[in-house]
């Protein structure tokens, strides 16, 4: 499945005002020593704008994705997938090509990997 990502942005206020309020999925990355980044968060959205700028506030309810928000220069990607079923496949796929320390993935063993293009 082919699907648009974004321009990889910093995540912040200003940034967040961009992103699409339509449902999809979204990567976040950690800058590592030496300027290189690694994923560390994939998650799904019902809308992308409110859950990023939700990841900013201090109401954050996961505790470990507040301490990595707080102590890490964080970017993001994302992508606009309206269909419930194709944001937990391509989760699962993504889940599996990255493996992210944190994610959102469906703990149901009878989804399917979606393969995606990468971002």
């Amino acid at each position: 499945m082919q699907v648009e990502w974004s321009d990889f942005m910093a995540l912040n206020e200003t940034n967040t005002d961009e992103v699409p309020t339509q449902a999809g999925v979204y990567l976040l990355w950690a800058k590592q020593m030496g300027n290189s980044w690694r994923i560390y968060y994939i998650g799904n959205a019902s809308c992308l704008r409110m859950t990023l700028k939700g990841h900013l506030t201090w109401k954050e309810p996961n505790p470990h994705l507040a301490r990595k928000l707080r102590n890490c220069v964080t970017g993001f990607e994302c992508s606009v997938l309206p269909d419930p079923a194709a944001r937990d496949g391509v989760i699962k796929f993504l889940v599996g090509h990255y493996q992210p320390e944190l994610h959102a993935a469906p703990a149901r063993p009878e989804i399917e990997p979606l393969e995606v293009n990468l971002p």
